[in-house]
C-alpha cells in the first residue's frame, strides 16, 4: 500500500491598522492512496481469487481555506474571528472474497470551523482569561462499521452523513504567588447528526 499527498499553500495578510489584520489562506492538495495490484501464490490464496489483479486507487483534489481577522484592542486584549476548512483523506476497504464483500473506496470528509475568541490579561498579567465560541459543519463523515457475511465479520469505512457541533471554551489562570498558579478550564460541546 502507498499513500502520497502533494500540497501547495499560500497566505496573504493585510494590515488595516496597527491593531487590525486580515489573513487569507488557500491550500490545494492532491491526495492519492493506492493498494496496488494484489498477487497471491499457492493454495492459501484461493479464497482471495476474486481480488487478484484488482488495483484499488483513491485520488482526490482537495481545497481548504482560511479567513482570520485579528484585532489587538490594547496590550492586554486580543480579539479574533476565524473561519477555516479542513479534511481527512479518503481511502479504500480491501474486499473479502470469503464473505462476499467487493473492494470499495470512501471519500475525504470535510469540515468548516467558525470561531470567535478573546485572549486577555489583567492585573499586570497575573490573571489570564481566554474564551472562544465555535460552530463546526462536518460533511461526508467517515465512519467504520462491521458487516456480517455468510462466513464472518468484516470491518469497513464509509461516508455517512453530516453533523453540526457547537461549543464554548473558557480558560482562566491566576498567579496567586510567585510559586502558586491556579487554573480553571471549562468546555461545553453540543453535537448533532443532521
Amino acid at each position: 500500500d502507498t499513500s502520497q499527498e502533494v500540497a501547495a499553500y499560500g497566505e496573504l495578510s493585510m494590515h488595516f491598522s496597527e491593531q487590525a489584520t486580515l489573513t487569507l489562506g488557500y491550500r490545494r492538495s492532491d491526495v492519492e492512496v493506492d493498494q496496488e495490484v494484489k498477487f497471491i501464490n499457492g493454495l492459501a490464496g484461493a479464497a482471495q481469487r476474486a481480488l487478484i489483479g484488482v488495483d484499488q486507487l483513491v485520488q482526490e483534489d482537495v481545497d481548504t481555506y482560511k479567513v482570520n481577522f485579528e484585532y489587538q484592542w490594547n496590550d492586554d486584549i486580543f480579539l479574533y474571528a476565524l473561519a477555516t476548512s479542513g479534511y481527512r483523506a479518503g481511502g479504500f476497504n480491501a474486499g473479502n472474497a470469503i464473505i462476499g464483500t467487493p473492494p470499495t473506496s470512501f471519500s475525504s470528509d470535510t469540515l468548516w470551523n467558525y470561531e470567535l475568541g478573546a485572549k486577555t490579561s489583567w492585573m499586570d498579567n497575573r490573571l489570564v482569561a481566554n474564551a472562544s465560541i465555535y460552530h463546526v459543519d462536518w460533511e461526508d463523515i467517515q465512519l467504520g462499521r462491521e458487516l456480517v457475511g455468510p462466513n464472518g465479520l468484516v470491518f469497513i469505512t464509509g461516508n455517512v452523513g453530516e453533523a453540526e457541533i457547537d461549543g464554548v471554551d473558557l480558560e482562566v489562570d491566576y498567579r496567586a504567588t510567585e510559586h502558586l498558579t491556579l487554573g480553571l478550564n471549562l468546555s461545553y460541546i453540543d453535537g448533532e447528526i443532521t
